[in-house]
């Protein structure tokens, strides 16, 4: 089809730049330009029709907004499918991939929370090895916080900020989690730095609460830490397990060639993986809006309730979902 001159320096022509390339190939950018431009050229022929334009000018710009709506539409649905795959995977799915590896989720949280406990015991043995297992700098800042406190003042560590500061700082919070459960996963890919990042996250749990149960502020940060943490940890061990089933295929491929037995075992991967984005996204809302405001009761509150949930979702998750496994 040819189109009238005037297109050539209006939003149309932009249009017809962005619909000529295949869909794979666009940017995300270039997505949304396609969706701003599809508006300026909506808007262009409705200011035509008003000004009585002949139909001869009216009805290429209309045959061009009807392709764009029908490739809007197929990017919008296969925006949405991704969506509904990836919450079908999150709910349904990956707890059956849990419970067919139970060996290897139990191992996982056993070999986390061990080594928590492990340089628990060691840092109230003798707190230098504090500086062994965190950072210094965090460590001190940490020690300088709990001497500051003042007689029957609760330990709140750096969950201090103010409410109008709460969306900003769950958006830091969440990409930050979101982007390290990435890590995590792509680790799995040089085992030995992999387990070395699990340990590492391991003892920075551990000797935090052993530094402030010298302070006899245990209690305190421990509730602090778990109103978001019981969603926020989990995740962190269930990316560890993605990874061990990300791997595991190349080093046992069992019955099966390696290629499949990869294919096989990335699928479960990606079906355990696809909750732990969705619980770093609710953690980070959590620890955003209500670790840092509410007393006791609160986020004893929403410790139950994120366990009870996490529990539930784990036994009765996907049972009656008649797929196979991946």
């Amino acid at each position: 089809m040819r189109y009238p001159a005037c297109m050539s320096v209006s939003p149309a022509a932009r249009l017809i730049e962005l619909l000529d390339k295949p869909p794979r190939k666009l940017r995300p950018s270039e997505v949304v330009e396609l969706e701003s431009t599809y508006r300026q050229t909506h808007r262009q022929l409705a200011s035509l029709r008003a000004s009585g334009a002949g139909r001869e000018r009216l009805r290429p710009l209309e045959a061009l907004l009807a392709r764009a709506q029908g490739h809007l539409t197929r990017e919008r649905k296969g925006i949405l499918e991704s969506i509904q795959t990836t919450i079908a995977l999150a709910l349904s799915t990956a707890p059956r991939v849990l419970r067919a590896e139970w060996r290897l989720v139990l191992g996982s949280f056993v070999l986390f929370y061990g080594l928590a406990a492990l340089a628990f015991v060691l840092v109230q043995h003798d707190r230098q090895l504090a500086y062994v297992f965190l950072e210094p700098a965090a460590v001190d800042h940490q020690l300088e916080q709990l001497e500051g406190l003042a007689p029957g003042e609760s330990f709140r560590g750096n969950f201090t900020f103010e409410r109008e500061e709460s969306t900003a700082t769950a958006l830091m919070i969440t990409l930050n989690n979101v982007r390290v459960s990435f890590f995590l996963l792509a680790l799995a890919l040089i085992p030995p730095l992999f387990v070395f990042v699990l340990v590492v996250n391991a003892f920075m749990v551990g000797t935090y609460l052993a530094v402030a149960a010298d302070f006899d502020q245990l209690g305190s940060i421990s509730s602090i830490l778990m109103t978001h943490g019981t969603l926020e940890l989990q995740a962190i061990v269930l990316a560890f397990v993605a990874g061990v089933l990300l791997v595991r295929p190349l080093v046992w491929p069992g019955v099966y060639t390696r290629a499949e037995s990869l294919r096989r075992g990335s699928g479960r991967a990606l079906a355990v993986f696809a909750p732990v984005v969705l619980m770093l996204f609710v953690a980070g809302a959590i620890e955003g809006y209500v670790t840092a405001h509410y007393d006791l009761p609160v986020r004893a509150a929403f410790i139950a309730v994120s366990a009870l949930a996490l529990a539930a979702w784990f036994a009765l998750g996907g049972r009656n979902d008649p797929a196979p496994l991946p």
